[in-house]
């Protein structure tokens, strides 16, 4: 890396623009950062990183002069900062000189390939304007960014539980083990007549209850697996950057990941500076 390149978005007015915007007030009770860390079950601290690449992207759909995509933590930011829609298309829209729209996919092998790449030269031009790479927590790997992003979704933490599968899995082990254990040893005690076993359940409604659970758990975890395989991408969004003029380059959307059987699958969203076409 060059001294100039160090300093590329440091040198650039919409940065320093774009640098200087507050996302709230100053005395907001609920502030945007805390919103995204609710919405996606972050820390206050990792939202607020989250939010300053997010402004990076935002910065870089202007500047890099080729279409963007973002990570899907940066989209997340992003979807929400779009229902803040006077600060989007206000103080947002007038540092960055040129309006950032969001548009769906088409879908289809050809996006998937055009996010994919995007998303490579993307992290190309970040490193180039700002001197360093970009964090592998909140922009990870391709094969995580268009792996996992089109299976996240929202879910209610107050009705449900949310256990990861690699958690879940040594878990009920564990259990099915404690409960064989526990009734081999339990069994030895009792008569070996099926109405003797079935009196030692009626006394022991906790061992019971312990089986009946991991007969559930396995029933869950097999049906999720299934249902995981089988579920598409979900088309969310993409952008087109540029003033009423015509300045501003077109983008696509949420581009397909891993994509399904019709190649249709999609993840990720993309921006791309004024003039890049598209």
């Amino acid at each position: 890396m060059t001294m100039q390149e160090e300093t590329l978005a440091q040198n650039d007015p919409r940065w320093r623009k774009l640098a200087a915007v507050a996302f709230d007030a100053s005395d907001a009770a609920f502030p945007f950062a805390r919103r995204l860390a609710r919405d996606n079950g972050w820390s206050d601290q990792y939202a607020a990183r989250v939010i300053e690449e997010y402004r990076r992207f935002a910065f870089l759909s202007v500047a890099a002069g080729h279409e963007t995509t973002p990570s899907d933590e940066v989209d997340q930011a992003w979807h929400l900062h779009l229902t803040y829609t006077r600060h989007y298309w206000g103080a947002f829209a007038d540092a960055l000189g040129a309006p950032l729209h969001h548009n769906p996919t088409a879908g289809g092998p050809a996006e998937r390939n055009r996010y994919a790449d995007n998303y490579a030269r993307t992290l190309n031009s970040y490193e180039t304007y700002f001197g360093e790479k970009a964090p592998p927590d909140i922009w990870p790997a391709a094969k995580i960014r268009f792996g996992d992003a089109p299976y996240m979704q929202r879910v209610n933490r107050r009705r449900n539980f949310v256990i990861p599968k690699n958690r879940a899995l040594p878990a009920v082990s564990a259990t099915a083990a404690g409960v064989a254990l526990t009734a081999s040893v339990a069994a030895q005690d009792i008569e070996s007549s099926a109405a003797g076993f079935v009196a030692f359940l009626k006394d022991n409604p906790l061992i019971l209850l312990g089986v009946g659970v991991l007969i559930v758990v396995l029933l869950l975890a097999a049906a999720g697996s299934a249902s995981g395989r089988k579920r598409k991408g979900d088309n969310a969004g993409g952008a087109v950057v540029g003033g009423d003029g015509g300045g501003g380059g077109k983008s696509g959307g949420k581009g397909a990941g891993k994509g399904d059987a019709d190649g249709d699958g999609g993840s990720g969203c993309s921006g791309c500076g004024g003039g890049c076409g598209g």
